[in-house]
């Protein structure tokens, strides 16, 4: 099933619709990078993905261990 976008804009008091499809949106030129220059880009979001989640768990960590320590000085009060 095709999807179509149409969109409503308003010029010197005349409207028309304009037909957005996935085709014509195909034909829209997408300037690129060298491929190495993207491979450099994709490599360090994967990195600093992989960096994401080990300060996520760290942080989980450290705090369950505070509140361990929180909840322990209250249960001994």
């Amino acid at each position: 099933m095709r999807k179509r976008f149409c969109q409503w804009y308003t010029f010197a008091q005349v409207k028309e619709a304009i037909d957005i499809t996935p085709e014509f949106v195909a034909t829209i030129p997408i300037p690129r990078l060298a491929p190495e220059k993207e491979k450099e880009i994709a490599d360090r979001v994967r990195e600093a993905e992989k960096m994401r989640d080990k300060a996520n768990k760290d942080f989980i960590e450290q705090r369950n261990h505070i509140e361990s320590i929180m909840f322990s000085n209250m249960k001994s009060k």
